[in-house]
């Protein structure tokens, strides 16, 4: 509270408060944890607190679109919006990007505040190598081999983030732009692991790794 007196409202170090939300998911694709072809969305709308102290509507939509191009050949174009309302909220409620889900390639090491923002994200993928590794014969074991799949890619970003008191964030109020190429490994039990080099207009790149299993 020392460092930031807006971090919560009325000077307040600690707050308490109600929070409803509502959720609809929507998936129609080949394979949840690395679609390669269909549609899936999401939107949901919640509200935090109920008085002066934390008073915020948030609305959020996602889509991902996937197409096959050719045989072996695919493209992917992903969206992710958030508007929280009204604008003016002390900085507890205004994470935004580089939070959650909410995430840009190239700015991991980044996060950008805000009460209104989103991104668009385009993928060119291709299979470069499909093979299984076979296990040694086991009675106690429900698998025989471990699959391996490979996929090359190149991609680009595009993102912005309001916010109506950006201070000294730089990254705030202007358009983002990131892009790079990668290289994703899918294995046994849904294990994706993406291998990126990313490039973003601050002149920075770096390789970055990321790990995704679901359930």
């Amino acid at each position: 509270m020392k460092l930031n007196p807006t971090y919560f409202t009325s000077e307040r170090n600690k707050i308490r408060f109600p929070e409803i939300y509502y959720t609809v998911n929507y998936s129609d694709v080949d394979y949840i944890p690395y679609p390669l072809k269909g549609f899936e969305g999401q939107a949901g709308i919640s509200k935090k607190g109920f008085n002066n102290i934390v008073n915020v509507w948030e609305l959020s939509v996602s889509t991902g679109n996937y197409w096959e191009l050719l045989p072996k050949w695919y493209f992917s174009l992903n969206t992710m919006g958030t508007l929280k309302l009204p604008f003016k909220q002390p900085f507890f409620n205004t994470r935004l990007m580089g939070y959650g889900d909410m995430l840009m390639q190239g700015y991991e090491y980044y996060v950008i505040d805000g009460v209104a923002g989103g991104y668009l994200q385009t993928t060119f993928s291709r299979l470069l190598f499909d093979f299984r590794v076979p296990l040694p014969k086991s009675k106690k074991r429900t698998i025989n081999y471990i699959p391996f799949k490979f996929y090359g890619k190149v991609f680009g970003n595009t993102g912005y983030v309001y916010n109506p008191d950006a201070g000294d964030n730089r990254l705030n109020n202007k358009m983002l732009y990131s892009g790079g190429i990668g290289l994703d490994i899918l294995t046994t039990y849904d294990l994706n692991i993406r291998l990126e080099w990313s490039f973003n207009q601050l002149g920075e790149n770096g390789l970055y790794l990321h790990r995704k299993k679901y359930f």
